[in-house]
């Protein structure tokens, strides 16, 4: 991939929730706009080879995009910010396509939480896709997106089992 000079270079604004007022907390919400994110996403995919459309098969394409950002991040070719730029247009997508796939229609959306946004439907009940993505960059393989993917399918149907406190 390496070329992100071009691609990565214009910063992403960052999402700053302020902590202490309700009222400019909601300006910050409003203020977050996916879908524009999405589309820098879109068109970034595209340019790496891998057309996006909205559909479960963008977790592959998105797993494969991972997979080559990690390698130049390994060989020091995706170095802050361009790093956490890549994070909030991959992480932001991610979270808009399971929102979109599974997480809307039970109950999910986006939310701010101290500035990063979460894909939440209560305080027991969220994801951090931002927090995947950039695991997945730094780490490779290990924090693969597909099971996160697929808990959040899960947690949309109900069908994410509770674990016991107790051991059997």
């Amino acid at each position: 991939m390496g070329r992100y000079d071009d691609i990565f270079v214009e910063g992403i604004a960052t999402f700053q929730q302020p902590k202490n007022k309700k009222k400019q907390a909601e300006i910050a919400m409003k203020q977050f706009d996916p879908k524009s994110v999405c589309l820098n996403a879109f068109n970034i995919a595209a340019d790496f080879g891998f057309p996006m459309n909205g559909t479960e098969d963008d977790i592959e394409k998105l797993e494969a995009i991972f997979r080559g950002l990690h390698v130049d991040f390994e060989n020091g070719n995706l170095a802050e910010p361009k790093l956490t730029n890549a994070v909030i247009i991959f992480g932001v997508y991610l979270g808009q396509l399971l929102l979109d796939l599974y997480l809307t229609k039970a109950g999910f959306k986006w939310n701010l939480d101290d500035g990063m946004p979460m894909v939440k439907k209560n305080d027991n009940n969220y994801i951090s896709p931002l927090s995947k993505v950039r695991n997945h960059i730094v780490n490779g393989d290990e924090d693969d997106i597909r099971p996160f993917c697929k808990v959040a399918e899960m947690l949309a149907y109900g069908t994410l089992k509770q674990q016991s406190d107790k051991l059997s």
